[in-house]
């Protein structure tokens, strides 16, 4: 029985774990498309021949990103 608990308490912490991974993995992805979104933005607003820092204060993005475009 005591090795049933423990296999049982072993199992549902790898569920967990999976469920926190997949969760940070969901997230990190939603938190890089945000940005790519702005990026491709702020390369428009750049084309159009707007500053860095209107660009800046409307994309949220550091003056080296924008920079680099």
């Amino acid at each position: 029985d005591n090795i049933r608990v423990q296999n049982d308490v072993l199992n549902t912490a790898k569920l967990e774990g999976i469920a926190e991974g997949r969760a940070e993995g969901r997230a990190e992805g939603i938190a890089e498309g945000e940005k790519q979104k702005a990026l491709a933005v702020a390369a428009k607003m750049k084309a159009m021949g707007l500053g860095n820092d209107i660009i800046q204060q409307a994309t949220g993005l550091s003056t080296e990103d924008i920079s680099a475009l």
